[in-house]
This record gives C-alpha cells, sequence and structure tokens, in this order.
C-alpha cells in the first residue's frame, strides 16, 4: 500500500506535485484517549513510544540476524503493545504477525514481515513527531465519526 499522497503545491512554493505522507488514521484519537485517559497522559506515553520503538526494531533485526526466532516473538510482543497503547492499529497487527512467526519458529517470513513492521513504525513515528499530531488525530477521529454517522 502506498504510504504518499500526490499534492500540488501553491505556485509561491514552485507549483510542483510532491509526495507526502498520507497520514490518515494512523492513530486512532477516540481508542488512545480511551488507553491513557488524558491528553497529558497522551503526551507521555507517545514520548516512551518514540524513545523505545527503534530500540524494539534494533532488537527484532539482531534476532533476525542471529536466527533467534525467541528474540523475534519476544521483541515483536513487546512493540505490539506499545502500539496498542498509542492506539495504532496497522503497527499493531503487523507486529503481531511477526510475533506469530516467531513463535511457530518462521525464519523465512522473518524478513518480509520485518520489512512490513519497520515501514509501519516509520509511518507512526513520522506522524507522531509532527508538533500538530494531536489535533490531526482528533480532527481525523471527528471525520471518521460524522462518516459513520451519516
Amino acid at each position: 500500500m502506498n504510504n504518499k499522497t500526490r499534492v500540488h503545491v501553491s505556485k509561491a512554493q514552485s507549483g510542483e506535485l510532491v509526495d507526502v505522507p498520507n497520514n490518515k488514521g494512523i492513530i486512532n484519537w477516540t481508542s488512545i484517549l480511551e488507553v491513557c485517559g488524558d491528553e497529558n497522559m497522551i503526551k507521555e506515553i507517545v514520548k516512551i513510544f518514540l524513545e523505545d520503538s527503534p530500540k524494539c526494531i534494533e532488537f527484532i533485526a539482531n534476532a533476525i540476524k542471529t536466527k533467534n526466532p525467541e528474540d523475534v516473538k519476544l521483541y515483536a510482543h513487546r512493540l505490539k503493545g506499545a502500539a496498542r497503547h498509542v492506539a495504532t492499529k496497522q503497527l499493531s497487527e503487523k507486529a503481531y504477525r511477526l510475533e506469530c512467526a516467531g513463535k511457530e519458529n518462521d525464519m523465512e517470513v522473518f524478513a518480509s514481515l520485518f520489512e512490513d513492521v519497520k515501514s509501519e513504525l516509520e509511518n507512526v513515528m513520522s506522524f507522531l513527531s509532527r508538533d500538530d499530531w494531536i489535533e490531526t488525530a482528533k480532527e481525523q477521529s471527528c471525520n471518521k465519526q460524522q462518516i459513520e454517522l451519516s
């Protein structure tokens, strides 16, 4: 799936078509609010997520390199839980598939599943690193609710 959208930049910015990340629906604001309770707690949990998730990716990469399915399972499980805490369903699901491959010692699928997880984590981290991510997530949630009510 393409994670970028083509947009037209205004003439003042050259008038070119450029690729920008399509961050639609990366974070489910309603879910993260239910898990965390309030915005201050959300900010703290997201801060921890942004610090810890790259470490999980490093640990998973090393586990794949050393052919250690037990560690693949362990760190994919850890990443899955972190993704659930920040309400990013796609990352959680992809990490779950990698965790299952670790449980089944399915070394042949590790690399492709890992690439999916890494790519999705990059999308999530890019979104959560934006200054306006909270406002964007709220807006997307509001828009989704309006569509569901129509």
